[in-house]
């Protein structure tokens, strides 16, 4: 039987420009050297260090992906969940969502060679792992659609939580 993991982060990226009542989300495009999904349009997805939390896993991804600071961060409620036949594993991983400046510039890592802001439908159509559109479905009604998005919030500061 497979083993059930959870060392992973799923993070969405969401803002919304002064001028619009619509959110833009965050899309990265894996670069093409990268050994797992090359070439492929996600969110931020990143591994739980030796000693971290998940909500650091996520703040420290963010940095390093993306050089965006989140203003409001929350749980997402949904797990997402996949199998890795290499390791005969589940993974479940927990979803995040951040909401950042739309004045802030993004500043790729390695890891990615371009991004996109797009449209929540455009997302949904871009997406290729279903996981990721699902739970950015999740994201958008449960939390930046919700008059009271404070359910699901995390506080964070200045240097993280």
């Amino acid at each position: 039987m497979a083993e059930i993991v959870s060392n992973m982060v799923q993070v969405h990226i969401a803002t919304k420009s002064k001028d619009s009542d619509e959110y833009s989300f965050l899309l990265l495009k894996r670069s093409d050297n990268v050994k797992v999904y090359p070439s492929i349009w996600q969110v931020i997805t990143g591994t739980v260090e030796s000693g971290e939390t998940a909500i650091q896993t996520v703040i420290r991804e963010v940095k390093e992906e993306t050089g965006l600071n989140p203003m409001k961060m929350w749980i997402v409620p949904y797990i997402s969940m996949f199998f890795d036949y290499k390791n005969n594993e589940v993974n479940a991983v927990p979803v995040f969502g951040i909401l950042t400046n739309c004045e802030d510039i993004v500043r790729l890592s390695e890891e990615h060679q371009s991004f996109k802001w797009v449209s929540f439908d455009e997302c949904l159509k871009i997406l290729p792992i279903p996981q990721q559109a699902e739970a950015l479905k999740v994201f958008k009604e449960k939390i930046l659609e919700k008059q009271n998005d404070s359910l699901f919030q995390i506080q964070v500061s200045a240097n993280g939580i």
